[in-house]
């Protein structure tokens, strides 16, 4: 499975850059749609726990998410599947995100790695799922730096 990781540090405590990642529903608020990110939507519980799913939509799939690993301040884990058909022939997309916080007195170090899984018909296109899965993690951890490191973010 191929694997990503991202890394970046924010001028956020821990508790504040957490609490940021685990609001679903007001991801629009940092987080613009562009790339492969459009929205979040059905989101079973607020506030989010271990086990809340929810529904990504993107400019080219929907996915099905879960929350698989729910460890305020330093971990949270997202599950997320889809399954097409293409020309007649099953094809699916796993996507397992991971953010590990660290902590540096009012600083946070923030890792977001990504694990991915192309099946079926799908895997003749993995080297382009890949390069488009690596820009938008690029988008999104750039853009996640610029909302928290920016004078006054509302985290809440």
């Amino acid at each position: 499975m191929p694997a990503m990781q991202f890394q970046t540090t924010v001028e956020r405590p821990v508790e504040d850059v957490f609490d940021l990642l685990a609001d679903l529903k007001n991801y629009p608020r940092w987080l613009p749609s562009g790339g492969l990110y459009k929205s979040v939507a059905q989101i079973s519980d607020d506030p989010v726990r271990l086990n809340t799913t929810y529904v990504d939509h993107g400019s080219a799939s929907m996915l099905t998410g879960r929350i698989t690993e729910f460890a305020p301040p330093t971990l949270l884990t997202f599950r997320q599947f889809s399954k097409q058909r293409i020309a007649g022939l099953e094809g699916g997309l796993e996507i397992e995100i991971r953010y590990t916080l660290d902590a540096h007195g009012t600083h946070t170090h923030v890792t977001r790695a990504i694990v991915f899984q192309v099946q079926g018909v799908i895997w003749l296109l993995q080297p382009i799922i890949a390069n488009a899965i690596r820009k938008e993690n690029e988008r999104i951890m750039a853009t996640l730096t610029n909302y928290l490191n920016a004078p006054s973010p509302a985290t809440t």
